[in-house]
């Protein structure tokens, strides 16, 4: 029985987005958008093995106050549960409540029986970030807050009336084939995207219809694919942040950003290709530095993989390369002056590299190429009358001009009387910063007499979230600069620069092509943000204690201010 209590033990610390993506299929079993009753018992499943391996340590005995502790705890969780659980219908607000009070609980039992430790910090900080992703798409419907999704035809479907999305991953559920359609001859048809991730939740959405679950059940649990990628995210960027050395506070304040970055709470509810791409765009990242360190075979087909996977995904996924790139030919070139024969040995490694990650990269765009002579770099472009042109701005304007409205808003501005807007967001990096938290969508606008509470309370949350979040922009800004000069010389350090650069001159080149305000997205930027989390976690090890404490501040107030925002966000009527 120890052994294999050990075995599980050991597998969900080695193997953890493979843990992750098994409670992300038990969660397909258990939760809907109306079945309360089920969330009991897997939350008690939960809790149940959280106590059991994570809590009660067999190697040492606990003392009777610890044993009396622990169920007062465990008592007084459930019973605030089944109260809550009876006095409401809200499924998501409730058990992010619960959640949340759990694992504060969790947390000074540890504190008190002096257990605290680095790595349990960050678990913590990973399962805050697991409950309110769940939490987030348990009350975001599949057609809420989405890019070019719109809605599915719930059964009634043939081919491909619009050719957005949700037409694209029902064709492929239906057909069990990729649509043969000119991308080019649909106005704003996403059929040009590389079909990666649409096959997935094609064979996904499949595979809950041919088990009886309705339809709209099984649109909704696409959502649980994309849940399952934003938590890999957070588990990538923990083992990134490890291999590069960092611990302790350089290593929990970037945890915490991104558990609780409103970037990744958005995209787990948003069943559009980004956020597979960008997984698999850090996966490549994570997979280069450990190649650096050991140059395999193994390593650099991971590595491959991961890029061609993500370029299949989107073809953007692709920017990460430049500085793999350099990685790899900085390795190379070391080898060859120092005359080691790893060099013969990296040669052959970068056509293995080739070999694997071109065709799975570019073999979509060719075959549109052949078949319909669509250009490698084609996006379907709005016109002018989109009602979100931005073609009358200059450049200077774009870059540098804020107008009173825009800093009186903090909601991306559309013009639109519904959102009590007279303009669009035009300054491309006001709208990055805005979108980094909350998406193109205004959360909170009064839309209901009975709910203005909420909205107030909620839109004096936002407002502590924008400014907390430009706080950590500047930080990040500043950590970056002061890592550039204190390892300058490092290869690695120079693979985060290119991709910092790459990916903002994509953005910027991408808004000025084609000037429209959902251009101005921050999922186009989001590496970037890795960028900034592996920097802050730099100089949290190097930096003083003042600066420390001032960095712990400001994040703290974005992660409590974030989960105040998304959890209040459950509350309103869509």
């Amino acid at each position: 029985m120890s052994q294999s209590v050990n075995s599980v033990t050991k597998a969900s610390k080695t193997n953890p987005i493979t843990l992750m993506g098994l409670v992300c299929l038990m969660l397909c079993c258990v939760f809907t958008q109306s079945d309360v009753v089920l969330v009991s018992p897997m939350l008690l499943i939960g809790i149940g093995a959280i106590l059991f391996f994570y809590v009660i340590d067999k190697r040492s005995c606990m003392s009777t106050s610890q044993v009396v502790l622990l169920i007062t705890i465990s008592v007084g969780v459930l019973t605030a549960f089944g109260y809550l659980l009876i006095s409401s219908t809200n499924v998501a607000v409730t058990l992010l409540f619960m959640g949340c009070v759990f694992l504060v609980a969790l947390a000074v039992y540890w504190l008190v029986t002096k257990q605290m430790t680095w790595e349990r910090c960050v678990f913590l900080l990973l399962a805050f970030g697991f409950l309110l992703r769940l939490s987030y798409v348990l009350y975001t419907h599949v057609w809420v807050r989405q890019h070019d999704v719109w809605n599915f035809y719930y059964g009634d479907f043939g081919g491909l009336t619009d050719q957005r999305h949700a037409q694209y991953i029902e064709y492929i559920a239906t057909h069990l084939e990729l649509p043969s359609v000119d991308p080019t001859q649909v106005a704003l048809s996403q059929l040009y995207h590389p079909p990666f991730h649409h096959i997935i939740a094609g064979l996904w959405l499949r595979l809950n219809l041919e088990l009886g679950i309705p339809h709209y059940m099984a649109y909704e649990n696409i959502q649980l694919l994309t849940l399952f990628y934003s938590v890999a995210c957070m588990v990538i960027v923990y083992r990134i942040l490890r291999l590069l050395g960092c611990q302790k506070w350089g290593l929990l304040v970037p945890m915490a950003i991104v558990a609780f970055h409103p970037t990744f709470i958005i995209m787990s509810g948003s069943i559009n290709n980004d956020l597979l791409s960008i997984t698999l765009a850090l996966y490549g990242v994570y997979g280069a530095i450990r190649w650096y360190r050991k140059p395999t075979a193994y390593h650099i087909v991971t590595v491959a993989l991961a890029i061609g996977f993500s370029m299949m995904t989107k073809l953007s996924g692709g920017l990460v390369a430049v500085g793999i790139g350099l990685v790899f030919l900085w390795k190379w070139f070391s080898a060859v002056y120092h005359k080691h024969a790893l060099a013969k040995t990296i040669f052959f490694q970068f056509l293995l590299f080739g070999v694997v990650c071109v065709p799975l990269a570019l073999w979509w765009p060719i075959r549109n190429a052949v078949l319909y002579e669509m250009p490698f770099t084609y996006v379907p472009a709005l016109n002018e009358f989109s009602g979100q042109y931005l073609g009358e701005y200059t450049v200077s304007q774009r870059w540098f001009e804020v107008c009173e409205e825009s800093l009186k808003r903090i909601f991306m501005a559309w013009n639109n009387q519904e959102y009590a807007s007279s303009y669009n967001e035009y300054n491309m990096f006001l709208s990055l910063f805005k979108t980094s938290v909350f998406g193109e969508f205004t959360l909170f606008f009064n839309q209901s007499t009975d709910q203005q509470e909420i909205h107030q309370f909620g839109t004096v949350c936002s407002h502590i979230l924008f400014w907390s979040n430009i706080g950590l922009i500047a930080i990040s800004l500043y950590a970056g600069i002061r890592c550039w000069f204190k390892r300058w010389a490092h290869p690695l350090t120079w693979c985060f620069t290119l991709i910092w650069l790459v990916v903002v001159f994509s953005y910027v080149q991408f808004c000025f092509s084609f000037p429209q305000a959902c251009t101005q997205n921050f999922r186009y930027a989001v590496p970037t943000l890795l960028c900034g989390l592996v920097a802050i976690g730099y100089c949290g090890m190097i930096g003083t204690k003042w600066f420390r404490l001032a960095v712990a501040i400001v994040t703290g107030v974005f992660c409590l201010s974030s989960t105040l925002v998304y959890g209040l966000l459950g509350m309103v009527t869509m």
